[in-house]
């Protein structure tokens, strides 16, 4: 999800760029190349909702693209809170109330 994603950013800044030139003119090469962008986009796009929807089937939450953070609902000696873990965390070993973010993360 997060190699995606970041190979999906310099595709949308071409897909901007390009954008203003097929505005600017609206023919040639600059429109082919937008839409080719666009098509690109589209399918990693695509790819990338598949890979969320995937996670949200296993019943967490995808907090950050860019990062991978994911969330996963608990309790926690009756309270609600969140596990929490990112890319390069062999597990999960980390929570956080509902209400705090990653910073406030603490160790399990």
């Amino acid at each position: 999800m997060v190699e995606l994603h970041r190979r999906l950013a310099p595709e949308q800044r071409r897909q901007a760029a390009l954008a203003v030139v097929v505005a600017g003119n609206g023919h040639g090469e600059a429109a082919r190349s937008y839409e080719a962008v666009t098509a690109r986009l589209q399918a990693g796009t695509a790819e990338l909702v598949t890979c969320v929807e995937a996670i949200r089937e296993v019943g967490a939450i995808v907090k950050d693209l860019e990062q991978g953070l994911v969330d996963f609902p608990w309790l926690r000696d009756g309270e609600e809170v969140l596990l929490c873990w990112h890319p390069g965390e062999e597990t999960v070993a980390f929570w956080h109330p509902v209400d705090e973010g990653f910073s406030g993360r603490r160790p399990l």
